[in-house]
């Protein structure tokens, strides 16, 4: 059945001879011809065709369904059933194939924003692959509110509720996307009963954002910091840790057992912004009672804040905190 649209023309010319038979046998053999050719839509549409012309064919609409479903599950990515398996594992067969279809790959690149603070999202986001970070944007700073990677769902808070985002989503590298928006999720709700309320519950395992933003305080700090001058050398290191390109310089402003903060100068505000959510390696000299000590940390910047003039405090926080 290679000239499939000719075939189509075939189904009319049976129905205007009411030829109601053959017309059921070519629609079904059009949807099968449809459906290993992966095109779902229109097997899908010639599907509900098929019942329009004969309500009672039960064989040819049962069967049908049950084969198109069948090549929609051998399409599936096992690497997605597997990042989500607790989430399917909620669903039933219907629910996860439309699921799966539901959602838009969609990918980006790294310092790409998703959504933006303030913006109405329409979109829940699913990560198939990649690190992004969720950034709180107050008085012309940014604050790393966390970071997020395979697996995790954002975007609930917004989509759920219908309000403004509370943080924006951006890329730190390269991301792959699913997508769900909010008309395919009232099409999933409508023709799923359960769907909505599965979903919901799975997503509130993750962390609210507003109980993050509330138990961080945006500007809590767990330690005194000490006012502290002096030079600092650091490296942006990559997801394995190791170093990505050179050396780079700051002032040091402050310090506590738990990070420090330090100054850049940078003509380019993206530079500096782009460090957020980012690990880097870190060294510089800690003066003490009878000596100066050399320090070297690794840790994750947490707080870029803008205070013009192209210069910029970096606020860290150690993956170990210093000891006396």
């Amino acid at each position: 059945m290679a000239d499939l649209a000719k075939f189509e023309a075939m189904v009319d010319q049976y129905i205007e001879a009411d030829n109601t038979d053959s017309a059921v046998k070519l629609l079904f053999k059009l949807i099968v011809e449809y459906a290993r050719d992966h095109n779902f839509n229109k097997a899908e549409m010639l599907r509900n065709r098929l019942y329009e012309v004969d309500p009672m064919a039960l064989t040819e609409i049962v069967k049908s369904a049950e084969i198109i479903e069948e090549e929609k599950r051998e399409t599936i990515d096992q690497g997605q059933l597997d990042i989500w398996s607790e989430l399917y594992a909620q669903l039933d067969n219907d629910e996860s194939n439309a699921l799966t279809f539901a959602l838009q790959e969609k990918a980006f690149g790294p310092d790409e924003v998703i959504y933006r603070q303030g913006d109405v999202s329409s979109n829940l986001c699913f990560i198939y692959l990649g690190q992004l970070k969720l950034v709180y944007r107050q008085n012309g700073g940014e604050t790393l509110i966390k970071t997020v990677t395979d697996g995790d769902i954002v975007g609930d808070d917004a989509f759920f509720a219908t309000t403004i985002c509370t943080t924006s989503l951006i890329s730190i590298s390269s991301v792959k996307l699913g997508i769900l928006s909010k008309k395919s999720f009232d099409k999933l709700s409508q023709q799923y009963a359960a769907f909505e309320h599965k979903l919901k519950e799975y997503c509130q395992r993750f962390t609210p954002i507003a109980d993050i933003l509330q138990t961080k305080g945006i500007n809590r700090r767990i330690y005194d910091r000490i006012k502290l001058s002096g030079d600092v050398m650091f490296q942006v290191l990559n997801a394995s840790g190791n170093p990505m390109g050179g050396n780079f310089k700051g002032n040091l402003s402050d310090i506590s057992k738990q990070g420090l903060a330090f100054y850049i100068y940078t003509a380019k505000a993206k530079n500096a912004r782009l460090l957020l959510g980012r690990k880097i390696f870190i060294k510089f000299s800690l003066p003490l009672k009878d000596q100066i000590k050399i320090i070297e940390r690794t840790g994750m910047i947490t707080s870029v804040i803008d205070h013009q003039f192209n210069n910029f405090s970096i606020h860290l926080k150690f993956d170990k905190e210093l000891r006396r």
